[in-house]
């Protein structure tokens, strides 16, 4: 390791190239079968939360719900989050066939409007559900387990991060944390200081490729859990959301004038 190490990436790397010697005795039993009880909460609340939200959109109708994320992986922690995948079908809704492209954000985003302010409904016990309409492609690191059809989807292994060398993982998570500062800095202004619309674009554009990485090697996967766990990742979409509010803000005061 170089001279100025942070220790954050180290103590990460240390932990994400260390997986557990079993799952999660929360979720699962030492064979690797999901507890029954806890199946059952999850299938309940994903069941209210449906009903809830996406369930009073016309045309959409539940297919499937998944169990994934490091909670169905080697690589949980006791605070680890239970991630669900809801594999929604929209065969019969005319607008979501239309906007497919959109589709998936726009509904991630009607769950969690609902999601955020209900934790304790959506919980079991101390643990959080992050419930999410599901994406086609799949992470490498973890499992991902049906939980309606009660089996494994994809089975968790605990040999994917062999012969991955953890001082190219720091080299390259420090240099890629880096380059997102940089980023932010040479990002252009108007007279101002507001960012410009096109560059929000391309601003949405970088992040998604950023984000994108981590589904084309589990070597990418555990870059960008480590740039999250140095909240890099976090502060572009806290920078990004601020310049949209700054945005609203400003297009709101001149149509109240208009109108006055």
């Amino acid at each position: 390791m170089s001279k100025d190490i942070d220790e954050k990436f180290v103590k990460n790397i240390e932990r994400l190239l260390s997986p557990q010697p079993c799952l999660s005795l929360n979720i699962f039993d030492l064979n690797g079968n999901i507890l029954e009880s806890v199946r059952q909460q999850i299938l309940l609340r994903v069941e209210a939360m449906f009903k809830r939200t996406l369930g009073n959109l016309p045309g959409i109708s539940l297919r499937e719900a998944y169990l994934c994320g490091s909670s169905a992986s080697y690589f949980w922690k006791e605070d680890s989050d239970i991630d669900i995948w809801l594999d929604v079908d929209i065969d019969k809704s005319k607008f979501f066939i239309q906007n497919l492209r959109k589709s998936k954000t726009f509904l991630n985003r009607y769950i969690s409007v609902d999601r955020v302010t209900n934790k304790k409904l959506f919980g079991i016990g101390n643990i959080f559900l992050d419930i999410k309409v599901c994406t086609p492609k799949i992470k490498k690191m973890h499992g991902v387990y049906s939980l309606m059809k009660n089996s494994w989807y994809i089975m968790p292994r605990q040999d994917l991060v062999a012969g991955i060398n953890p001082q190219e993982l720091y080299d390259t998570a420090v240099a890629r944390k880096e380059q997102i500062g940089q980023y932010i800095k040479k990002i252009s202004r108007d007279q101002q200081g507001h960012i410009r619309e096109g560059e929000l674009r391309k601003f949405a554009a970088y992040y998604d490729r950023l984000v994108s990485k981590q589904y084309q090697s589990i070597f990418e996967y555990l870059i960008l859990k480590l740039l999250n766990s140095e909240q890099a990742t976090v502060n572009l979409q806290r920078f990004y959301l601020s310049e949209i509010t700054k945005t609203l803000s400003i297009l709101s005061s001149v149509l109240t004038t208009k109108i006055d």
